[in-house]
């Protein structure tokens, strides 16, 4: 190691990252790249293992990832959970459609529609929502080890996974209750009122 400034200057071979294409923790080699030969540039963040320190493993699901796409997505670089907040909104007035607005009377095409979008529509949100806290860790690692000189151990890395997975599961259930109350107690009030 090559000391520059007060830093150490950190060898690839001496690091590790989080590899895209295998979606996992691997060793660089001297030129960056990933172990398994995937280039440099699918190779992200830079951590330096500890003498006797064995690899990491990240767990393969982030639940705080997938309870908050749209909060935990963009704090982590995962700029495509801010998609799901639009999918849960246009999901509820979809759902209101197929259930409370769509007419017996109503075109064939309407119905098909309305209630394919009915189907389709949760499916594609929680294939989203699967997605994102399938690589979740990887996002979170790519954003919090950049440099290779964070001050910040996986040890903690992890704790932090685990809070924004319990403050996640307690948000996502108190906006599901919310969902649940409005659809139970005003919504039906809402239409009988227009009825």
């Amino acid at each position: 190691m090559a000391k520059i400034k007060g830093y150490v200057r950190l060898r690839p071979e001496e690091t590790i990252g989080y590899c895209v294409g295998c979606n996992k923790l691997v060793h660089r080699t001297k030129k960056a790249e990933c172990e398994n030969g995937h280039p440099e540039f699918m190779v992200h963040g830079a951590y330096v293992l500890k003498e006797g320190e064995e690899m990491p493993e990240l767990p393969r699901f982030n639940w705080g990832a997938f309870f908050m796409p749209p909060i935990w997505g963009p704090a982590y670089g995962a700029w495509a959970g801010i998609i799901v907040l639009p999918l849960w909104l246009f999901l509820d007035s979809v759902l209101r459609s197929a259930i409370y607005t769509i007419q017996p009377s109503a075109a064939t095409s309407a119905k098909i529609v309305t209630y394919g979008l009915a189907v389709l529509l949760p499916i594609l949100t929680i294939a989203l929502m699967g997605w994102i806290a399938s690589r979740g860790w990887g996002f979170a690692w790519r954003r919090t080890f950049k440099t290779g000189y964070d001050e910040v151990t996986f040890k903690q890395f992890k704790k932090r996974q685990y809070i924004w997975a319990g403050v996640s599961a307690i948000l996502f259930v108190a906006l599901m209750s919310g969902a649940v109350y409005y659809w139970m107690n005003i919504l039906p009030a809402q239409v009988a009122g227009l009825s």
